[in-house]
């Protein structure tokens, strides 16, 4: 075959093989789409209970030892914001101190995470998933039994803090440290019980002593704890 015919045939090819890859379509990278997990709750890391202990004894008006358990504080806390999320501090304050009152009560169990958690759980639920849950409307701090969801969701699912909540957990964890730090004062005056008149009539409360109104909530305590 002539040399000229082969360099022609040679460059046809080539320009064909050119050809084809320009009219092939982009091949773009994959991009692998994810989500931000909605936060459970947001924990007080250590550093930050150093922190924000350190600042509390700052304003104290004498010495204090901090001897804050962590899981203790963050029952107390989770407490406080189901209870009382859209309360005033004293209203939080209110329960918080509901909560040691009966930790100490001796009529209650004696940690605060018992305290919390208190109810009557599914033996189903134990037997067949090894699960601790509550039977519905059988405990003592109703958030925990009401069949709703117990997440504190702090952002949404885009990552966007949801100030509000934010805001309402932040206050939480504040009033359960100074609660637990011992430089609150009890503003239920000794209460172990309360119930908002105006949404509920206890059948219980005849058999309580009534101590102070916070907020829309009436507080109440046994003749002798």
């Amino acid at each position: 075959m002539d040399t000229r015919v082969r360099q022609y045939i040679f460059y046809i090819l080539l320009l064909t093989v050119i050809l084809v890859l320009l009219l092939q379509p982009e091949q773009r990278p994959v991009q692998t789409v994810t989500t931000t997990p909605t936060i459970e709750y947001i924990v007080v890391e250590a550093p930050r209970i150093a922190e924000h202990v350190a600042e509390v004894m700052s304003t104290a008006p004498s010495p204090i030892e901090p001897d804050v358990d962590e899981d203790e504080l963050q029952c107390l806390a989770k407490n406080i914001y189901h209870e009382a999320r859209g309360e005033s501090w004293e209203g939080k304050l209110a329960v918080a101190w509901v909560t040691l009152n009966r930790v100490h009560s001796g009529r209650f169990p004696d940690t605060i995470c018992d305290v919390v958690y208190q109810a009557q759980h599914s033996t189903w639920w134990l037997e067949n998933h090894g699960r601790k849950v509550p039977v519905r409307n059988k405990c003592q701090f109703s958030w925990y039994c009401d069949g709703k969801s117990d997440r504190i969701q702090l952002t949404t699912l885009e990552g966007e803090p949801i100030v509000g909540n934010v805001n309402a957990w932040t206050a939480s964890q504040d009033v359960a440290l100074k609660t637990m730090l011992g430089i609150t004062s009890d503003n239920t005056k000794g209460a172990t019980f309360y119930y908002n008149p105006k949404l509920a009539d206890p059948y219980w409360k005849t058999h309580f002593v009534y101590t102070v109104m916070v907020g829309d909530h009436k507080f109440m305590k046994i003749d002798h704890i």
